[in-house]
């Protein structure tokens, strides 16, 4: 049989932007600062690695970056959901860019491990 194309989707999600290889993202919540980071003006990135199985749910691999961001990174990440075509699990890295009063992400295929 012919090869699966690739998946190049759309976020459904505001301030989520998917590169090329990352099927759609349907639901699941926007990327938003902690309150007490915003009061204290914490900016930062945190990357957050995490694949993504046949039915579309997340499942959390790593988080590094900043203490004071990582569990409002990992929650909305866990909370996505995406629509798949294909059986296979599919390795992904979220990027977040937390600035004090806006955050967004992007979404890339998780480059393999040497």
């Amino acid at each position: 049989p012919p090869p699966l194309p690739p998946e190049n989707g759309v976020s459904a999600i505001r301030d989520v932007t998917l590169e090329p290889g990352v099927p759609d993202l349907v639901r699941g919540r926007r990327p938003v600062a902690p309150p007490f980071a915003r009061l204290a003006r914490v900016v930062g990135t945190i990357e957050v690695a995490f694949s993504v199985g046949a039915g579309g749910t997340t499942a959390v691999q790593s988080v590094n970056g900043p203490d004071i961001l990582k569990p409002a990174a990992e929650q909305a990440v866990a909370s996505w959901v995406f629509r798949r075509v294909r059986a296979d699990r599919i390795d992904l890295l979220a990027t977040l860019s937390y600035d004090v009063d806006r955050v967004s992400a992007v979404v890339r295929p998780k480059p393999p491990s040497p």
